[in-house]
C-alpha cells in the first residue's frame, strides 16, 4: 500500500445533531481509499464551523482554546503517522494509538512503539507482526502489563480457536506475542515470562523443494520473455547460494569478495543479524558467479532489481506450469539448496552454517525430507 496519508478536520461526520444543536469535531486520516476518524469530543454548532479553513470561527465561544486543543491532537496524530511512514510500517488502523494517555502501563502501546522503532525486521516479519498486533487488539484492548500472564495467553488462544484460525496462523500470532513479552521482560516491564510454561503447538508444514532433476529443468529452460528468464535466474541464484530473497535483494558487488582464490558472498543476514560468508565458487560449480556477472552494473548498484516478491512468485508459478513441474516460490529455492547439498553428502552442520540457522533442529527438517524421498524411491523398486 502507499504510505501517503492526508489529515483533515471535519465537523458532524455522522450528520446527526445533539439536542442542543451541536455536533462533534473529528480528526480524519485518509490513506489508500480508507478513512479513520477520531472524535475530539469538542462540540459546536454549524454556524460556528469554518469548513474551508477547518477551524472553529473566532466568533464562537472559547474558539481559541478549542482550536488549540484540536491543533494539538492533530499535530500528535500527524507526528505519529510520519514516524510510521519513516519506519516503512504505516498502518491506518494504528494512527490514533498515540492518543492513549496510559502509556506507562499499556502493553499494546509498548508493542506498537517496539514495531515502530525496530529497523532490523524484514518487511515480511514486520507485516506479520502488525497483523498479529491487530488481532491481539481485537481480542482485548487496552492490555496492561499486569494483565499479561499465563491465563491471558490461554484466553487469547481460545479466542483465536473460536475465530476459526488455522493452527499455523494461531502459532504465528502466539510466537509474535511471545517475542513481545520477552522484549518487555528484558526491559524490566514484566516481572515474569508468561510463556515460560506455555507450549506453542507448531503444526508440521511440508517444505516444498525440487530434486536435482526437477531443478535441472528450470536451469536449462529458455523463454522468449525477458521477465521469465530474469525470474528463472533469480530462482537459480537462490538455489546456488541458499539465501533468502530478503538478503538477495540487498546484494551489491561490494558483497562479492575474493580470499585465497575462493569467491565468497559476504553479507549480514537480515533475519538473524548474523554475518555470513558463502563460498559460491565452491558451490554448484560456481554458477552463482555467472549470474552475478550477468547482472552486475556499477559497484554501488543492487545486483537484482526485484520490485515485488509476490510478483516474482507469480512469475515462478507460471514457469512451473509451463515446464510441467510442481508449484514453486522463491523460498523453494532455499529448500532446494539444502536438500541437494544433503543429498550429495554434505555434512548437516555445514549446511546449517550455510543457511545461517541458529538451531540445528531447523536444518534437520531437510534431512527428514530426504528420508521421505529415499523411502518413496525404495517403494517403487521391484526386488
Amino acid at each position: 500500500m502507499k504510505n501517503d496519508f492526508i489529515l483533515s478536520v471535519v465537523w458532524n461526520k455522522k450528520g446527526e445533531l445533539k439536542k442542543d444543536g451541536t455536533a462533534p469535531v473529528f480528526i480524519c486520516v485518509y490513506s489508500n481509499n480508507k478513512r479513520k476518524y477520531y472524535n475530539t469530543k469538542i462540540c459546536i454548532k454549524k454556524d460556528d464551523w469554518d469548513a474551508k479553513r477547518q477551524l472553529i470561527k473566532k466568533t464562537a465561544s472559547n474558539a481559541i482554546d478549542k482550536n488549540k486543543s484540536i491543533a494539538l491532537i492533530k499535530d500528535k496524530i500527524e507526528k505519529h503517522c510520519f514516524k510510521m511512514v519513516e519506519n516503512e510500517n504505516f498502518n491506518i488502523d494504528f494512527v490514533f494509538d498515540c492518543l492513549n494517555t496510559d502509556k506507562k502501563n499499556d502493553f499494546i502501546l509498548f508493542v506498537e512503539n517496539l514495531l515502530l522503532t525496530d529497523k532490523n525486521k524484514t518487511d515480511g516479519t514486520k507485516k506479520s507482526n502488525l497483523i498479529a498486533l491487530k488481532k491481539l487488539k481485537k481480542f482485548k484492548t487496552p492490555i496492561l502489563f499486569k494483565d499479561v500472564n499465563y491465563q491471558l495467553i490461554e484466553d487469547y488462544n481460545n479466542f483465536l480457536l473460536s475465530d476459526n484460525k488455522k493452527k499455523s496462523t494461531i502459532a504465528t500470532y502466539l510466537k509474535c506475542f511471545k517475542a513481545w513479552t520477552h522484549n518487555a521482560y528484558k526491559k524490566g516491564l514484566l516481572q515474569k515470562l508468561p510463556f515460560e510454561n506455555y507450549s506453542i503447538k507448531m503444526p508440521y508444514i511440508e517444505k516444498n523443494y525440487l530434486n536435482e532433476n526437477e531443478f535441472a529443468i528450470i536451469e536449462n529452460s529458455v523463454f522468449q520473455s525477458d521477465i521469465y528468464n530474469y525470474c528463472r535466474d533469480v530462482f537459480c541464484f537462490g538455489v546456488y547460494t541458499g539465501l533468502r530473497i530478503s538478503d538477495i535483494i540487498r546484494l551489491t558487488p561490494s558483497n562479492i569478495i575474493q580470499e585465497n582464490n575462493i569467491t565468497y558472498i559476504q553479507t549480514n543476514i537480515k533475519k538473524v543479524n548474523k554475518l555470513l560468508k558463502i563460498p559460491i565458487s565452491e558451490l554448484f560449480n560456481g554458477k552463482a558467479i555467472y549470474i552475478i556477472n550477468k547482472y552486475k552494473k556499477n559497484d554501488n548498484d543492487l545486483l537484482f532489481n526485484i520490485l515485488n516478491t509476490s510478483k516474482l512468485d507469480k512469475c515462478l508459478n507460471k514457469i512451473a506450469i509451463m515446464l510441467n513441474i510442481k508449484h514453486i516460490s522463491i523460498h523453494t529455492a532455499r529448500h532446494t539448496f539444502a536438500t541437494i547439498l544433503l543429498n550429495k553428502g554434505v555434512n548437516i552442520m555445514v549446511v546449517s552454517k550455510l543457511l545461517a540457522h541458529s538451531n540445528l533442529q531447523t536444518t534437520q527438517i531437510y534431512a527428514k525430507l530426504l528420508d521421505n524421498t529415499i523411502n518413496d524411491n525404495l517403494k517403487n523398486i521391484k526386488w
